[in-house]
């Protein structure tokens, strides 16, 4: 195993989304999301793997289980422990659809 470096880079897209990994491990992987718009938007959880993910741009809500909402702009983010149900909105701004880093 050896040290990698990586990144923030991701194309800018004009409809769809984008999932980049950009350096793994056995135990862990850094990857880049792109989102022109939309989201994860069915609630779902990962039961082995803690998830965090930070607004590179524009701003995101992120919904519990419960239906509380956690609003994000950029340069802020949220870490979900394994088994954590969630689903998220990101919204556009006049700079550019956000982006995520997971």
């Amino acid at each position: 195993m050896v040290a990698q470096t990586f990144e923030l880079k991701t194309p800018y897209l004009k409809t769809g989304r984008s999932h980049n990994i950009l350096a793994q491990t056995d135990l862990i992987n850094v990857a880049i999301k792109y989102y022109y718009e939309g989201g994860e938007n069915s609630l779902h959880t990962h039961p082995t793997e803690d998830h965090a993910f930070i607004v590179l741009d524009g701003e995101a809500t992120f919904y519990d289980r419960a239906g509380n909402a956690t609003a994000l702009n950029k340069g802020k983010g949220i870490l979900l422990p394994k088994g954590w149900f969630y689903r998220f909105q990101q919204w556009r701004q006049a700079a550019g659809p956000p982006s995520f880093r997971r």
